[in-house]
């Protein structure tokens, strides 16, 4: 209801440093015609008929952090869970992101969590966790893991990397665009005692020559893949609006 949108968003709490979005009545906006539409779509029987057409076989989830306390980047954990049900009750099979590309026709969805932030969810589902090594050990706040935490992760699926500083790589030389995706690879290898294989673009930013760098520095698979579907639920959005992102609509 309109009601329930109201106080999720006057509930939202002061932005993190670095994080920027849109002004709140527009992201409060878009959400509510969003969630409008998606709700019309399936209730008229469209749905069912998109699905048909455009559900895609391998799709990969990215989310940041779960949290019943509103927050920019938070889903909140009883919709997460929605949401996996869904893909479960679609017969998506549960994989990692260096497994999502495997030779078989099975229906594969994985999901991954960016950044590092400490309220990572318990969850029955594997899942890939890419790190930013700048944001390990912050002493500001405590948003996010400490290394110790992070060695954790190991026992609940992959660790990729997400970058040391978090700048767009669009946005800056091939070579330093390099020194990010090798200097947060050995970094989190030597510190965690893990393969590093996997990689998530800040921002969700790239470009072919990206790409390429990226296979050259030692990554056999990055977010930009073009062989599934990604997909990014946001804060607020109905389940109706998931299910047609997972076609690719919205």
């Amino acid at each position: 209801s309109l009601a329930v949108y109201v106080f999720f968003f006057l509930r939202l709490p002061p932005l993190t440093p670095g994080i920027r979005l849109m002004p709140l009545w527009r992201v409060f906006m878009k959400c509510f015609f969003k969630n409008s539409i998606a709700a019309l779509i399936w209730t008229s029987g469209i749905g069912p008929f998109l699905r048909f057409l455009r559900e895609s076989r391998l799709v990969a989830i990215a989310y940041h952090r779960l949290s019943d306390v509103p927050h920019p980047l938070a889903i909140h954990p009883r919709m997460f869970a929605a949401q996996i049900m869904y893909l479960k009750k679609r017969g998506y099979q549960s994989v990692l992101i260096r497994d999502i590309t495997a030779a078989d026709k099975n229906k594969k969805a994985a999901v991954y969590f960016d950044d590092g932030f400490r309220d990572l969810p318990a969850i029955n589902i594997l899942a890939t966790f890419f790190l930013t090594t700048d944001y390990l050990d912050q002493k500001n706040g405590n948003d996010y893991l400490t290394w110790q935490e992070a060695v954790s992760l190991k026992d609940r699926g992959e660790i990729g990397s997400h970058s040391v500083t978090h700048r767009k790589l669009t946005k800056i030389p091939l070579a330093e665009a390099r020194q990010e995706m090798t200097q947060s690879k050995q970094l989190l290898e030597e510190r965690l005692g893990v393969p590093i294989t996997s990689f998530s673009y800040p921002k969700g930013r790239s470009s072919q020559e990206l790409e390429m760098l990226a296979r050259e520095v030692g990554y056999t698979l990055t977010t930009a893949d073009k062989r599934f579907r990604k997909v990014r639920p946001d804060p607020g959005e109905s389940l109706a609006v998931f299910k047609l992102k997972l076609l690719g609509i919205l």
